[in-house]
């Protein structure tokens, strides 16, 4: 960069903790949103997407450099950016397809023309990335290195992700290693080793720093209760890697156990997987929001409804078609997102461990003539471990929110919560009632170590 006499150059390695959605437009009939590729189809993850993930962290920290205020924010910006972020194109071993289904907030009822389905890249994946920052002097650099470092334990965190749905626990990155080099471009020598690389390069490692913006994070263990069946449907067969022949049974269930892939020394696994969307919909949303409903709270009902707030009803007086107000209060709209605002509650993934399952026929039923309408063949879990993490951001701000989580954690581990009250997956008015074996707090402190 014209002008400047230094630059620190950083190669770093992540890999993928939880599936990931960088989103982009498809033209196919049942995909609703593709992967991002390069137009080799290789999985491509754009410099902006890099730098908006490390000004987000370097936000969470105190007495961050000044040339981090620029970092990723284009507004009032004077100049060229100094951080300067290769794109990240990585070879795509396989991808996957999740399905979603938008749900009526207060009836829970699935809306009409809601089933929409992702492509995800699986967890596991590597994900390499290079950027330079340039600078007047070494001794700026010395401190951007620090922050960098500071910054990057945040990521490794979890709090923050890059792509979308962060509020259903994708894009995790997990930092791997790092190299970094300081060079001289006042110097010609410097130059040619900053073309050609082959300096001895120094190890990054992340440090924990002074956070402002701090988080708490729940581990939970739970397991399907004993004698319960359970399942998140799919239609879509599992599908075996290694058997490049189909076996051919004798009958193959209507619907199948949700699986997805999980990416292990670099070779594809399906695994049972609980989505972190539907866990936090079922176990949480639609149970805090019920309680809201019942202590006489205004809530929202869906995208669409007037909110009937107190702030939004005298919004009204003066706006008649208004339907919601700039500065809503409706809880579930700020704790668990709207179109306006992303949520503050994030849920990641439950791989399933030590299942079994078994292919059960299910008769529905008229009501008044007690004949057939419909028969089911499809499979349920019978048993299973699983684990998953909840974030809940801004938790000062939020004291009733962690109140109403906690509750509904301690509720599915006390032996005397009530039988099958909170239940996953199809079939829940008699089926997917869950218990939870153990959970634990972690919180940051604001003006300590990490």
């Amino acid at each position: 960069m014209i002008g400047k006499k230094c630059v620190l150059k950083v190669n770093l390695d992540f890999s993928l903790t939880t599936p990931l959605i960088i989103k982009s437009e498809s033209n196919e009939d049942y995909i609703d949103a593709k992967i991002d590729r390069t137009p080799d189809g290789k999985l491509y993850i754009n410099g902006y997407v890099w730098a908006s993930l490390f000004r987000r962290a370097a936000k969470r920290l105190k007495k961050v450099p000044h040339l981090f205020h620029k970092l990723g924010n284009y507004e009032g910006k004077e100049g060229v950016s100094l951080f300067w972020f290769e794109g990240s194109s990585v070879d795509l071993v396989i991808t996957d397809i999740r399905p979603g289904l938008n749900i009526h907030r207060r009836y829970g009822s699935a809306l009409d023309g809601a089933l929409y389905f992702e492509e995800i890249v699986p967890c596991g994946m590597r994900i390499p990335l290079s950027f330079k920052v340039f600078a007047d002097e070494f001794n700026e650099l010395e401190s951007v290195l620090k922050t960098l470092q500071e910054a990057i334990y945040i990521i490794d965190s979890g709090i923050e992700n890059i792509g979308g749905n962060w509020s259903y626990g994708l894009g995790r990155l997990k930092f791997v290693s790092g190299t970094y080099q300081m060079l001289d471009l006042s110097r010609d020598s410097d130059l040619e080793l900053l073309a050609e690389d082959k300096i001895l390069k120094n190890s990054f490692h992340p440090q924990a720093g002074k956070v402002q913006q701090v988080w708490i994070k729940y581990k939970v263990k739970a397991r399907i209760e004993k004698g319960q069946l359970l399942a998140i449907h799919s239609e879509l067969p599992p599908l075996d890697l290694t058997n490049q022949k189909a076996k051919l049974l004798p009958e193959e269930p209507d619907h199948y156990v949700f699986r997805s892939f999980v990416l292990e020394d670099g070779s594809p696994k399906q695994k049972f997987v609980l989505p972190g969307k539907i866990i936090r919909q079922a176990l949480f949303s639609q149970h805090i929001e019920r309680k809201l409903r019942t202590q006489g709270e205004h809530v929202c009902s869906l995208r669409g409804d007037k909110c009937t707030c107190a702030i939004c009803e005298q919004a009204r007086l003066e706006k008649p078609k208004l339907k919601k107000a700039p500065d809503c209060q409706c809880k579930i709209c700020r704790w668990f997102g709207s179109t306006d605002s992303r949520g503050i509650i994030a849920v990641t993934d439950a791989v399933i461990k030590n299942a079994s399952t078994v292919d059960l026929r299910r008769i529905q039923l008229c009501e008044h003539s007690m004949q057939n309408i419909n028969l089911f063949f499809e499979e349920y879990l019978t048993q299973g471990n699983f684990e998953f993490e909840i974030l809940i951001d801004q938790p000062k701000d939020n004291q009733e929110l962690l109140e109403n989580v906690e509750q509904v954690l301690e509720e599915m581990t006390a032996q005397n919560a009530p039988p099958g009250w909170y239940r996953l997956g199809n079939s829940t008015t008699c089926a997917g009632s869950i218990r939870v074996l153990e959970w634990n707090k972690e919180q940051v402190q604001e003006e300590e170590n990490a």
